[in-house]
């Protein structure tokens, strides 16, 4: 009869910490806590307790993930694409909670290899992809952290890092939408 490792059964928990190498090797220190700010390291170990601790290193944003042949996204991917795309693109969101990476051009089973790479990928709420999967939304993403989106309704908007652009219906809209069409 197999074993059981009762440490398999303690839950897991992430605690993002920035804290420089030397801090680290030292007793003592300051470090840094997304959301709370500066923290004395003694704190930081109070609060981990006798857990096991993982230490995961900085996701260096130069350093971008290669691409893979899969459809499921790496944890390595995410890890980056979290901190390289905090928030949706979809047009006027404010979600930065729990995003899903969904591929910006749709995965095929018999495509090219390198389809899932970080520059084609793009994070949504679950509720943003579900509209551009089932609601009728249409995006194109003609570079890396630019999307550009078309409602139901026709009205073309482009999102990235500084937010988001509602072009409209226009002439000069419909030109934008046109052009960033990947098959032309």
């Amino acid at each position: 009869m197999a074993k059981l490792d009762p440490a398999r059964l303690v839950p897991t928990s992430t605690l993002v910490v920035h804290i420089a190498a030397e801090t680290l090797e030292s007793g003592q220190g300051i470090c840094r806590v997304p959301g709370i700010g500066p923290t004395l390291k003694s704190v930081v170990k109070d609060w981990l307790g006798h857990d096991r601790v993982k230490v995961v290193p900085v996701i260096d944003l130069n350093d971008t993930p290669a691409p893979v042949d899969g459809y499921e996204i790496p944890d390595r991917h995410k890890r980056y694409l979290r901190f390289a795309r905090p928030g949706s693109r979809f047009p006027w969101s404010t979600a930065t909670g729990r995003l899903e990476f969904d591929h910006t051009q749709p995965y095929q089973a018999d495509g090219p290899p390198g389809q899932t790479a970080v520059a084609k990928l793009t994070p949504l709420a679950k509720r943003e992809h579900r509209a551009v999967t089932f609601g009728g939304w249409q995006r194109r993403q003609p570079e890396p952290d630019t999307m550009i989106f078309k409602s139901p309704h026709g009205d073309i908007q482009i999102t990235n890092y500084s937010g988001t652009f509602d072009l409209g219906q226009g002439l000069f809209a419909h030109a934008v939408w046109t052009a960033a069409d990947p098959n032309t």
